[in-house]
């Protein structure tokens, strides 16, 4: 990922964050940083969303476990 960002990716980043952080040449060692801080922030914001789901999906299944459970347990105190 970082070899991806800064050899190829260097000249774009570069263009691109010259014009909106400003700086020169002395400050064009940042730029990469920058672009992993972006691709990072991706990162953890699609990893909260998977977990996210997965809480969910899990919430549901405890869920519709108690439910069996109760009607499991109401049958046998019927009998």
């Amino acid at each position: 990922m970082f070899l991806l960002i800064v050899w190829p990716g260097g000249s774009i980043w570069g263009t691109l964050f010259s014009k909106m952080v400003g700086g020169g040449v002395s400050e064009s060692f940042l730029f990469p940083l920058y672009g992993g801080l972006i691709l990072l922030t991706g990162v953890v914001i699609g990893c909260g969303v998977v977990l996210l789901e997965e809480i969910r999906s899990l919430r549901k299944e405890i869920e519709a476990l108690k439910k069996e459970l109760k009607s499991k347990e109401s049958q046998s105190a019927n009998v």
